[in-house]
């Protein structure tokens, strides 16, 4: 579907159930889920079923050399934008715990890539936990901006934990991808999986 050196974004197979349903619940992944429960293997396979049905595929494997290491997701959200159109969000996640340095912003770019093109989403928007530093980050250096000041935060009520709100508009994107590509280029990729 979408390469980018040694990786491939591809849509998400009945094979890659159990491996994402693994990820989805290690310690690592579950941290920074809306919902932290472990997932029973019944509720994925559900949630999964239902989710291959989309046309046009919105749920995505990254792989590295041929190896599963991250998952996506695309959800149309109402959220409405100026120009109008068609807004997703989107939940994105690296689940290989040895995925080389850099995955998580391959990801994105493929993501987005995916997003912008395919589904000709207008907007990409996300909520990420305040004290998730590394995502807030990441979606910075992917050029989403902040939608809500700091002092209208919204409060999940599964953690008390302050949520951001961010949000990338299709044109916005045109002017940062050509940057976000060549620092993903220089940066992922360069370790192989053990």
């Amino acid at each position: 579907m979408s390469r980018l050196g040694r990786y491939e974004l591809r849509a998400a197979a009945w094979s890659d159930a159990d491996t994402i349903l693994a990820w989805r619940n290690s310690d690592r992944v579950r941290q920074w889920m809306l919902t932290r429960h472990n997932i029973t293997y019944q509720e994925h396979m559900d949630w999964f079923r239902s989710a291959l049905k989309s046309t046009p595929p919105t749920h995505f494997v990254l792989e590295f050399a041929n190896k599963p290491i991250g998952f996506v997701h695309f959800q149309y959200s109402d959220l409405h934008t100026a120009g109008g159109g068609c807004t997703y969000e989107w939940s994105l996640y690296i689940g290989h715990q040895s995925a080389p340095r850099g995955s998580g912003g391959v990801l994105g770019y493929l993501a987005l890539e995916f997003a912008f093109t395919s589904l000709c989403a207008s907007a990409i928007v996300s909520g990420v936990f305040e004290h998730n530093i590394r995502a807030r980050s990441l979606y910075q250096k992917l050029g989403f901006i902040e939608i809500l000041p700091p002092s209208t935060l919204e409060t999940c009520t599964h953690h008390e934990a302050p949520i951001r709100r961010f949000l990338l508009a299709a044109e916005t994107w045109q002017v940062h991808r050509q940057r976000v590509l060549k620092t993903i280029e220089a940066r992922a990729g360069t370790e192989p999986l053990p």
